[in-house]
């Protein structure tokens, strides 16, 4: 099986980003944008910092790119901050 990490990619193909999201204002918002984000394939891990306002996330490129990444957070109403 090699390299594979389940989604089908060699290991290679993922990303680690992270960004500040603003709008995250209470646990709830957080709660949120994490179960929205570990919903799409993809994306792999989520992590949601409420006091920082951070999120980080590990996805695979070849199904999204950053910006695809960064639209999908704003389909869930948080936009990254530029």
């Amino acid at each position: 099986m090699g390299n594979e990490c389940g989604c089908g990619c060699d290991g290679a193909n993922k990303v680690n980003v992270e960004w500040t999201v603003p709008s995250i204002k209470c646990q709830g918002c957080a709660d949120k944008l994490k179960d929205f984000l570990e919903g799409v394939k993809g994306i792999k891990f989520v992590g949601v910092e409420l006091e920082k306002k951070l999120v980080s996330l590990n996805y695979n490129t070849t199904r999204f790119s950053e910006e695809q990444v960064r639209e999908t957070l704003l389909q869930a109403g948080f936009a990254v901050a530029a």
